[in-house]
């Protein structure tokens, strides 16, 4: 129970965060500090979390509290968060650019989703590309189709592979080219567990 979305609720979640000693209280808090942004329709108290997480995210002393704040941006929905949550998916720590892809996923696919693309293109973490592929909720262009694939066919990272799979599956309903990929894939793919999700995209009769 995060309270009531208002300034003073806002005050005292942040207050709560700053405060040393108790990891989780500072963790609820912050989140909790997104998550009133996006159930508030006051353009002030938006601003003011908006302000508040940006001084934070600023301020942040370690990778763990900038962790935390990565996350409330992405609770808070604010589009207004895309810059700098896609400057941080080129950090240099791979868990900070998972934290700022997996907050990305919680925004405006329009405006998050090119970001996300972006660094996909060249992203050598398989953790974090997996995230990212996860965060993706934009449309399944051919282009992106083509990026999904390439990257599945390189990787050799099943989680990878997974994401990269249950993509394509998704974008299959509605994209011929993207059940082909699959089709496609199923001959290269050495996973038995990944070769059943692809089963449960397309026909066995196609895969045949």
């Amino acid at each position: 129970d995060i309270g009531g979305p208002t300034r003073g609720t806002a005050e005292l979640l942040l207050a709560q965060a700053k405060q040393d000693g108790d990891a989780m209280v500072a963790s609820v808090s912050f989140l909790g500090l997104g998550k009133m942004a996006r159930r508030s329709d006051d353009d002030e108290l938006r601003t003011y979390v908006r302000d508040s997480l940006d001084r934070e995210l600023a301020d942040a002393a370690d990778e763990s509290r900038t962790h935390l704040v990565l996350d409330a941006m992405g609770n808070s929905g604010d589009p207004a968060f895309v810059d700098e949550l896609g400057t941080k998916l080129g950090a240099e720590r791979a868990s900070t650019r998972q934290h700022a892809a997996e907050a990305l996923g919680r925004l405006d696919p329009a405006e998050a989703g090119p970001r996300l693309l972006d660094q996909l293109a060249h992203e050598t973490d398989p953790d974090v590309s997996a995230a990212m592929v996860g965060a993706y909720h934009g449309t399944a262009t051919a282009d992106v189709i083509a990026l999904m694939s390439d990257k599945l066919a390189a990787s050799t990272s099943p989680r990878e592979r997974a994401a990269i799979i249950g993509w394509l599956g998704s974008a299959s309903q509605t994209q011929p080219e993207a059940r082909s990929q699959l089709v496609a894939h199923v001959q290269r793919e050495t996973d038995a567990r990944l070769v059943q999700q692809i089963g449960t995209f397309v026909p066995a009769a196609a895969l045949r």
